[in-house]
């Protein structure tokens, strides 16, 4: 069983050394840790190389998951409603019981999250989640 979680946990260190590193800059670049993503295809992007990156075992439904946690833990809950707006546009998830599905994950993995991260930092994340989600949902 802990040969089967290696992997995920060497990808979650990783996940969440390359956002810290970005977060606190470079020698040639400052760090702008309040700076927000604003472009949608780099976001893509970068929802892209996650998933392609995460181990084949976990792929369909768990690297979002992870995704989120690493994204609660570095501090950028604003980033789960492009998020949740790349997997609503993905074909796995285009109908309204797909995306409930969907939102009742990550409502689950955010729950989760307060253990580690507190209360006000996860219902942020609730907000920006939220904020994006369709009435139907």
């Amino acid at each position: 069983m802990v040969k089967d979680w290696f992997p995920l946990h060497r990808f979650v260190r990783r996940l969440s050394a390359l956002a810290h590193r970005r977060s606190l800059g470079t020698a040639h670049q400052p760090a702008n840790v309040y700076s927000r993503v604003d472009d949608p295809q780099k976001l893509t992007l970068l929802f892209q190389k996650i998933e392609a990156d995460f181990p084949t075992r976990w792929r369909k439904d768990c690297w979002y998951l992870t995704t989120i946690a690493s994204l609660i833990a570095c501090g950028k809950p604003a980033l789960l409603g492009p998020l949740y707006r790349h997997l609503v546009n993905t074909p796995n998830y285009h109908t309204s019981v797909e995306r409930q599905r969907i939102v009742r994950r990550m409502r689950e993995a955010m729950i989760m999250c307060i253990i580690l991260n507190g209360i006000p930092v996860v219902m942020e994340v609730f907000m920006a989640l939220a904020q994006e989600e369709q009435p139907e949902d």
